[in-house]
C-alpha cells in the first residue's frame, strides 16, 4: 500500500476543495491529475463550450514557476489526446 506524505494529503484535500467549488458553480470535470512532458493539470474542467485548466498549489509555491508549468502542460494538452483520468 502506497503511504501519502503530509504534503501529499494536503495537496490532494486542495484539489478536491477546488474540484467541489467549480462543480458548484457549474463546471464539469473532464479529468483529474493529467501529466505530459511539460507537467501535471490537477483539474481539466469544462465551462460550456470553455475548458478550465487548473493546478491547485498550496504553501509558499513560487507563483510563476507553477504558470509555466501549467502553460507546458496547457499547450501539450490542447495538441495531444484527450486527457487520460476522466473523471
Amino acid at each position: 500500500m502506497l503511504r501519502l506524505t503530509s504534503r501529499q494529503k494536503t495537496g490532494n484535500q486542495a484539489e478536491r476543495m477546488a474540484e467541489q467549488i467549480m462543480r458548484q458553480a457549474g463546471l464539469s470535470c473532464l479529468a483529474r491529475n493529467h501529466r505530459c512532458r511539460q507537467g501535471e493539470l490537477d483539474l481539466v474542467m469544462r465551462d460550456g463550450d470553455t475548458v478550465v485548466l487548473s493546478k491547485c498549489a498550496t504553501g509558499s509555491k513560487a507563483a510563476g514557476a507553477v504558470q509555466q508549468r501549467v502553460s507546458g502542460a496547457a499547450s501539450n494538452s490542447a495538441s495531444s489526446a484527450p486527457p487520460n483520468i476522466f473523471c
